[in-house]
């Protein structure tokens, strides 16, 4: 394909990704009111498993393929991206958002998991019985956050008045099937497109894999947090981000390293594991002290990202 074509194909997929990210998150808010469970679990949750396919999926790719490198450097690499440039840029942008107290404590579980993912890792790869121990601690993450949300519910529930009928029911389904489906296939078209113009510009493959294919198959995340934001419910774009590290450093590796055995370099764990455990900690921390995140916070996680992405393509 000519560079002109590969840019006309990023172009739609990037389109279908930004109208999905529309209609999933319509859905995703219906389940809100129907169920009375908070944004932010819904956003760790169901939004989060949902954004976190196209990871999931060019990560069991890459490992199945015999790639297992991409898997790892496309998981981490998500990490950064989601806290780094989409918390950050956004934050940067839109001005201070309220982040409840979960947020901190999400972040900090997450910050948690990036020490175990180093530990695993320490002999230099994360194997099957690594994987399985991931995946389970993914489970687990999502039911607490689901739990926790339960306080209340029944109350928020009565106050929102009598549930949709079945034809809003079926039509918010239809919403969130085609709303995930133009997220996964338009992330895979941005992934495989964006990958053969970094490849024709020079790039390495482990930064592809740590930049560009991550930031491809983090559009979700920053689409779903750009509707989200516009529609008023920074909330829900805050709970997705916590969830969806989460599920990158559990689903995401977990099903990579099950197929088969994934490689972590020892500039990965040395670099770019603390990079995501010092985007996440300061996040929290910032959350804690302030109730939410500022411009002045933003502006410091956006600013780290930016350097980290100039250490690691320089």
């Amino acid at each position: 394909m000519s560079e002109y074509g590969l840019y006309l194909v990023f172009l739609i997929a990037v389109t279908a990704v930004v109208k999905g990210a529309d209609w999933f998150v319509e859905s995703a808010l219906w389940v809100v009111r129907r169920t009375g469970i908070s944004e932010v679990a819904i956003g760790a949750t169901l939004v989060a498993l949902a954004t976190t396919l196209p990871e999931t999926a060019v990560s069991a790719y890459a490992s199945w393929s015999g790639h297992p490198e991409l898997a790892a450097g496309n998981a981490i690499g998500s990490c950064t991206v989601n806290f780094g440039l989409i918390l950050g840029l956004g934050v940067l942008v839109s001005g201070f958002v309220h982040a409840p107290r979960g947020f901190s404590w999400g972040a900090l579980g997450v910050t948690g998991l990036v020490a175990l993912v180093g530990a695993l890792s320490r002999d230099g790869s994360l194997g099957r019985s690594d994987g399985l121990m991931l995946l389970a601690l993914g489970c687990v993450a999502m039911w607490l956050a689901v739990r926790g949300s339960g306080e209340g519910a029944a109350a928020r529930r009565g106050a929102t008045g009598q549930a949709d009928d079945d034809g809003t029911a079926a039509r918010h389904l239809v919403k969130f099937v085609f709303g995930t489906l133009l997220i996964a296939i338009g992330s895979r078209f941005l992934v495989s497109t964006g990958s053969e113009l970094a490849i024709r510009l020079g790039l390495s493959e482990t930064a592809v894999g740590l930049t560009l294919i991550a930031l491809g198959t983090s559009l979700p995340e920053l689409a779903t947090a750009i509707t989200a934001g516009v529609k008023g419910h920074a909330q829900l774009a805050l709970g997705n981000l916590v969830g969806a590290n989460a599920l990158n450093l559990t689903l995401v590796l977990g099903v990579a390293g099950v197929l088969r055995p994934v490689p972590v370099a020892a500039t990965v764990r040395g670099f770019d594991l603390p990079i995501v455990a010092l985007l996440m900690g300061l996040a929290a921390l910032f959350a804690a002290a302030r109730r939410g995140v500022g411009r002045a916070e933003g502006g410091t996680l956006f600013a780290l990202y930016v350097i980290y992405v100039f250490l690691l393509v320089g």
